[in-house]
């Protein structure tokens, strides 16, 4: 009897503090995985990550300033030289336009004439541009476009992150509401039970029913309150499985003990299903072929770029620069044009490397196809398991509706002395195990529900 006083104290204490309660919603449990989950956090700082890197690659394009100084110490030159210069390279065909500043002072031997200026110095300015190979596609240009594929795909990975722990959150909510409910129907049963004993007890004190009735109702009376027991521990594990999710303003893990579960606990369809539609649209936007397509882009730019190498590099320049100043007559304002022609003869090296990226592109082909296979299936298995689940939830309903009118049919054959406890349990019973049934069977068809939206990344 002290087991059965500790589980009605449970139950007393547990209706007294539900008014100082909070409700918990959804949408709370999502909020609180946006902007705590260490995972989702993991998965933003990732993003950074690549758009430091893009910003590095874009880097290779900034402006450059150059300073160079060269002074004699010894001999019989006494010539002095220094020189600023500005680079800006240019996107397009390898080009850089570039400007420079330039002025010496004392003697140089014939052979370091070019660095002789006036007295004023030299200022000139130049454009180079690739004409062949670099013009099109070069390293710096190849490792920008892929560090920019790079950071749009993590966003989409991110994506996939934050819908992944979305889906594990959205099913430990749901679960947690079904634990809740269990335990009420178990709640239920019990308190029926000790009613009964109460009423029985008096009966037997009147002479009106035999003491096996007591004991009887008492073996019915300790299996409901293990079931209770039973329910209540699976609560407690829930909400603790919950509780991963919804954190703290710090982040951290903390109880769920102080929230309840809404009185709507209907799953909300944002979305109607629709998988002829909707297979497409994952097919066009589900992450994991997002991340290969990146991949096969970039294997394509590393393969031109290789193709590139190949080709003959022809260079052309031209710059301008102007003298000021006294000085050497010969110095005067003057434009070069410049041609530089080179190509490679030994090809293996690239050629191998070449049919190797080829090997991996096709590689990746095949990956890309039976991911595209497997999403298929995954939606249709998905999509069967919600036909079946609203079937049997449909079907639970019923049968509900069928043990409730066998109970009450029960109870009044009981009252009237024609029928037996063991029969009334039964009848008791089956009604309980239909209503956990349908709460099974509600469970799983929102998260089947859950897993279509988590799918079609929507959740």
């Amino acid at each position: 009897m002290k087991s059965l006083f500790f589980v009605l104290i449970i139950v007393c204490l547990c209706i007294s503090t539900l008014s100082a309660q909070t409700v918990l919603y959804e949408k709370d449990v999502k909020d609180s995985v946006m902007r705590h989950f260490p995972s989702v956090l993991s998965a933003t700082e990732a993003i950074e990550q690549r758009r430091f890197e893009q910003q590095s690659a874009a880097g290779q394009f900034d402006t450059k300033i150059k300073y160079e100084n060269a002074s004699r110490t010894e001999g019989y030159y006494t010539g002095q030289y220094g020189k600023a210069s500005i680079e800006k390279p240019l996107y397009f065909a390898n080009a850089k336009v570039y400007g420079h500043y330039r002025q010496s002072s004392g003697t140089f031997p014939t052979y370091e004439d070019q660095f002789n200026t006036r007295s004023r110095g030299e200022t000139g300015l130049g454009i180079s541009l690739s004409v062949l190979r670099d013009s099109w596609i070069d390293a710096k240009r190849t490792t920008l476009t892929n560090a920019e594929l790079d950071l749009v795909n993590q966003y989409q990975q991110q994506r996939f992150v934050v819908q992944s722990v979305l889906q594990k959150a959205s099913k430990e909510y749901w679960t947690w509401i079904y634990a809740y409910q269990l335990k009420m129907e178990y709640v239920g049963l019990y308190e029926l039970a000790n009613k009964r004993q109460e009423i029985i007890k008096a009966r037997v004190k009147k002479g009106d029913l035999p003491d096996i009735y007591l004991i009887e109702n008492l073996q019915y009376l300790l299996q409901r309150q293990n079931q209770l027991m039973e329910a209540d521990r699976d609560l407690e594990i829930q909400k603790r499985m919950l509780a991963l999710y919804v954190r703290d303003p710090e982040g951290l893990v903390t109880s769920c003990n102080h929230y309840t579960i809404p009185d709507t606990q209907d799953y909300a369809l944002r979305y109607p299903i629709q998988p002829t539609q909707d297979i497409v649209q994952l097919l066009d936007i589900h992450p994991f072929l997002f991340d290969l397509d990146t991949q096969i882009k970039q294997l394509q730019n590393e393969i031109a770029l290789y193709e590139n190498q190949n080709l003959p590099a022809v260079d052309l320049s031209y710059e301008y620069s102007s003298d000021s100043g006294n000085g050497s007559g010969s110095l005067q304002d003057e434009g070069k044009v410049k041609l530089s022609i080179s190509t490679p003869i030994e090809r293996r090296e690239k050629g191998a490397k070449r049919d190797a990226l080829d090997s991996k592109k096709r590689q990746l082909s095949l990956k890309t196809s039976l991911i595209i296979d497997q999403l298929k299936q995954d939606l249709a298995i998905v999509h069967e398991r919600i036909l079946t689940a609203e079937k049997t939830v449909k079907n639970s309903n019923l049968e509900i509706e069928v043990a409730q009118k066998m109970v009450v049919a029960e109870q009044k054959k009981f009252l009237h002395g024609d029928s037996d406890m063991f029969i009334l349990n039964i009848r008791e019973q089956n009604l309980t195990k239909a209503k956990i049934d349908n709460l099974k069977y509600t469970l799983e068809l929102k998260k089947a529900h859950i897993e279509y939206d988590a799918l079609m990344m929507r959740l």
